[in-house]
């Protein structure tokens, strides 16, 4: 309940006024009601954060009050109270910034909202990149199910912002009641809902005027008025009289996200102590390769930070003992994998045993302190990885888990609070999901059917819940799940940051950890014959996946250099930059040509997409669930053919340029990708990167084309498998005799070429750090690709009010 403060009969008078307005005419102009911007009364509150109480107000949106009370956008009812949007008996909790997006679009309907108006009220005291505002209005349409190509909710406006088209109804009963009498034929009707107002659906409707332009509002009729005045001021000294015995209605839960380290080079892998007021990373210095870092240890609340571990070597996945006096981790270095401890306020450090396999990928301390699981790839990168239980007392290593050949295999796995049941994701198909086993023997359970990419899982300190962070439904955020199974819930928390990867949570659950991974991507080109590689198209930020035209004049790839996902061109020499299309969804794939040249093709991972060669508005090529990837032109550039997951197994598809239905091509029984497209044949990768296969375009028996020599594999397979949200497929160039494919070792990449005569390959390049997007121009004399090394990651802290 609201505890008003004693007033003055005009502040009462003044704040009822408002109170009716902002329901009677929740989108006037703010200046009609109280007169000029700069004559603001002291009621108002101009809030920049949280959920909006007041005005919100810009250069190019009409100033209007913003609603605070729940309304309708359509049939959608808005909670800003809540953060939540209602549909048909669903709610869907959205980030209280989006909700603030959503709120400034529904104070000025119709009406034009750039993005830098919306990125400096919603954002106003926090620096973030204009991405953000694209990610915002994507999840938007996703709740309200619109098109951003045929939008009926919000429209995009290019070189402009954004503008709500939909109706916006209030919902407010009490409003329609008083007016009933009301027979006005405004000149811009808007629908007020009138009944109870319990669902979520409008009820019978009755227009009403809203005033516009140079228009008056309606005044209030004079008895109303003090009839108003005479109920809010006995409203008033009731609750102010009784304010004592009031008790405040309970609030949304609130939390808030900052950085705990802000180090030079990577912190990776935080591990929050049991009570949550300390984290151990490993740091990676920007002199550090990928093969050595050292773990450090932090008070989240202080500067300082305490080295736990020196010497040559990568220390990684930390994770502390149920007493918090110590850490367990895992060493990589020349002489091996090895299972290590170290006191949590340093000192020597012991080594427990040798890894269960060649590298270790989760280490998680039982509540007992009596062991350790881990999850360990055995015997080579093509096996998956396998859950062990490693009894810190008899020093023994019990297998728990066998996943099927094929899989990537278990990660992230964690016990529960009572020590009894490990949760863990399996990469399964394409992505990942979350499986239960009992430790000491029983049923597996699968928890989710996502096939979506998995970075860390937690047991809530009931352990009755997970929370696991996933790509699941193209959003990178955590989400929650019952330990009995039932749809994942979004977890109410928007990340920031870079990346969200490998969180932790206190004992408690009030506190999180998690690590953000930032770097930049160029574009570099090789000359056939030529010694070295050389820069071709550079900014400040990622400029990646390149591919030239046809007839050799352009270049189209992906940048974020005005600070938003997008489409460019240039010409083959990374000049003369045209703006394409601005990208909806933050992740794409390589563009591709047509045929002729007057059309680009692409993937934002969730669809297919084609736009112009000059730019303009992007066109959809493909609807439903599932994944659909890596587009290539057929040879007449009447199909597209793509990977796609949509029947449950990834295979080739194609669809016609001109839109229609999509249709199988692909019949095998393993997950293939579409490697290329020619005249009459197109080849798809299969045996876990290991064989090539072809098949007719239309269809038919497909036989194997040629297999890689052993020990090499088409490494965007693995990637596939769960990382097809950050990584692209294209990691291969079809040449007319010839394969380029990337490899990579110890942090250091490798292009290979494999002759398809001499079944040999041979080194092409090799780099440190990271490079994909392989692409040939028409005349097979440049190789272009995408290359980059890791730049900064820090640690957040996610903590929630009490």
């Amino acid at each position: 309940m609201v505890r008003w403060q004693q007033g003055t009969a005009a502040t009462l008078l003044l704040a009822f006024q408002r109170c009716y307005n902002s329901i009677q005419f929740p989108l006037q102009p703010y200046s009609e009601r109280f007169g000029a911007i700069g004559e603001r009364p002291s009621l108002h509150h101009h809030v920049t954060r949280g959920v909006p109480q007041g005005a919100i107000l810009s250069s190019d949106c009409p100033p209007f009050l913003v609603p605070t009370h729940d309304f309708y956008i359509d049939r959608w009812l808005i909670q800003p109270a809540l953060n939540q949007i209602v549909h048909d008996g669903e709610a869907v909790r959205i980030p209280p910034k989006y909700m603030e997006v959503l709120l400034a679009l529904a104070a000025n309907p119709g009406e034009v909202c750039s993005r830098e108006t919306l990125l400096e009220t919603v954002w106003a005291d926090t620096y973030v990149v204009e991405s953000v505002l694209s990610r915002a209005i994507f999840e938007l349409r996703k709740v309200f199910g619109d098109d951003a190509q045929e939008p009926q909710v919000i429209e995009t406006i290019i070189k402009g912002g954004y503008r709500l088209i939909a109706p916006v109804h209030a919902a407010a009963p009490v409003v329609a009641a008083a007016l009933s009498s009301d027979g006005g034929d405004g000149a811009n009707p808007h629908r007020v809902a009138t009944g109870s107002g319990g669902g979520n659906q409008p009820p019978a409707e009755m227009v009403v005027r809203v005033a516009t332009g140079s228009e008056r509002p309606r005044t209030l009729p004079g008895r109303w008025l003090w009839v108003g005045v005479g109920l809010l001021i006995l409203v008033a000294g009731v609750a102010w009289w009784g304010g004592s015995h009031t008790t405040a209605a309970p609030s949304v839960p609130t939390y808030s996200v900052r950085p705990i380290t802000a180090l030079p080079g990577r912190e990776l892998d935080p591990a929050l102590s049991p009570e949550g007021n300390r984290v151990v990373f490993t740091w990676l210095t920007p002199d550090d390769r990928a093969s050595n870092g050292k773990l450090y240890l932090k008070h989240t609340d202080a500067e300082q930070r305490l080295p736990l571990t020196e010497g040559a070597g990568l220390d990684r996945k930390a994770t502390w003992s149920p007493d918090g006096a110590s850490v367990a981790f895992v060493r990589a270095s020349e002489s091996g994998c090895f299972l290590m401890e170290v006191a949590a306020l340093g000192g020597p450090v012991r080594q427990l045993a040798p890894c269960p396999g060649i590298r270790v990928n989760a280490l998680d301390w039982s509540p007992d302190g009596r062991f350790l699981v881990v999850g360990a790839q055995e015997l080579s990168p093509t096996q998956p990885y396998r859950l062990f239980l490693f009894g810190l007392a008899d020093q023994t290593m019990t297998p728990l888990t066998d996943p099927p050949a094929g899989y990537l295999g278990d990660t992230y796995a964690t016990f529960s609070p009572d020590g009894k049941t490990l949760a863990f994701g399996r990469g399964t198909g394409t992505g990942s999901d979350l499986y239960l086993l009992p430790v000491q023997g029983g049923a597996l359970q699968r928890l989710t059917y996502d096939d979506a990419m998995i970075f860390g899982i937690e047991w809530m300190p009931d352990g009755k819940t997970l929370r696991y962070g996933s790509e699941r439904d193209n959003r990178w955020t955590l989400w929650e799940i019952d330990r009995r199974g039932g749809t994942p819930t979004w977890a109410g928390i928007a990340p920031e940051g870079a990346g969200f990867f490998d969180f932790t949570l206190s004992d408690d659950g009030q506190r999180l950890a998690y690590a953000t991974q930032d770097g930049d991507l160029d574009v570099w080109q090789w000359q056939r014959g030529a010694e070295a590689a050389t820069p071709l198209l550079a900014s400040s930020r990622a400029d990646a996946a390149a591919t030239a035209s046809p007839d050799g004049q352009y270049l189209a790839f992906y940048s974020w250099r005005r600070g938003a996902p997008a489409l460019w061109r240039s010409s083959t020499a990374g000049e003369q930059l045209l703006h394409l299309h601005t990208l909806e969804a933050p992740l794409t794939g390589t563009p591709r040509w047509s045929p002729d040249g007057t059309w680009i093709a692409y993937s934002d991972v969730s669809d297919l997409f084609v736009i112009s060669s000059e730019g303009g508005p992007a066109r959809r090529l493909t609807t439903g669930a599932g994944r659909n990837l890596a587009p290539q032109w057929g040879p007449d550039g009447e199909w597209l053919y793509f990977s796609s997951n949509r029947a449950g197994r990834m295979g080739v598809w194609r669809v016609p340029a001109a839109g229609g239905e999509a249709q199988p091509i692909t019949h095998h029984a393993d997950d293939v990708l579409l490697l290329h497209v020619e005249a009459a044949v197109l080849y798809f990768v299969a045996e876990g990167g290991r064989a090539v296969w072809q098949q007719a375009l239309g269809g038919g028996e497909a036989s194997v084309a040629f297999r890689l020599p052993e020990g090499l594999q088409l490494e965007s397979w693995v990637f596939a498998k769960t990382f097809t949200f950050r990584y692209p497929l294209e990691n291969w160039a079809w040449a007319e005799e010839s394969l380029y494919f990337v490899t990579t070792t110890a942090g250091r990449s490798q292009v290979r070429n494999f002759d398809f005569t001499t079944a040999e390959t041979s080194l092409v390049l090799e780099r440190r750090g990271t490079l994909r997007d392989l692409a040939l121009s028409a005349d097979e004399q440049t190789l272009l690709f995408s290359y980059g090394t890791p730049g900064r990651g820090d640690v957040y802290l996610v903590e929630w009010a009490e």
